[in-house]
């Protein structure tokens, strides 16, 4: 079994498990973004992601897809030489494929946010996205908003 695919099915078995138990869980792209950078990086398609999003996701109310995008010109404005993309082609490219796998991920729940369309702060985008999710998920009863 491929390292990722391995990583990937523990973490997630682990987490929906921690869900269940009640904890709310926050992923930072997970197993998503192995299909966004394995193909322009690594020349390695990973597909496997949405068998994983079916297993783990799909019967699931109360997991939520939140992919925040930007243009490719204010990603670029905030550059610190750090990042896998330093010009605005790669960008683009990262940009759209997070685009695409937003799309054809299995967790039923999802809110595509663009930060350059919809928002002049970071703090409204917070507000925007907060509100979306309280609009989607099954509240669990003891979160009340202002945590």
């Amino acid at each position: 079994m491929h390292w990722a695919l391995k990583h990937y099915t523990e973490l997630l078995s682990h987490i929906t498990k921690m869900s269940d138990c009640g904890w709310d869980i926050i992923l930072n792209r997970s197993h998503l973004g192995e299909d966004v950078y394995g193909p322009i990086y690594r020349n390695r398609p990973a597909e496997w992601v949405y068998t994983l999003d079916a297993q783990f996701f799909y019967t699931r109310d109360d997991v939520m897809l939140v992919t925040v995008v930007d243009s490719p010109e204010c990603v670029m404005s905030r550059e610190d030489g750090d990042s896998l993309s330093s010009n605005i082609d790669d960008i683009s490219k990262v940009r759209e494929s997070f685009i695409r796998v937003h799309g054809k991920s299995q967790i039923k729940n999802k809110l595509l946010y663009d930060y350059t369309e919809n928002s002049t702060s970071l703090k409204d985008m917070i507000r925007g996205v907060d509100f979306q999710i309280t609009d989607k998920l099954p509240d669990r009863g003891y979160f009340n908003g202002d945590a």
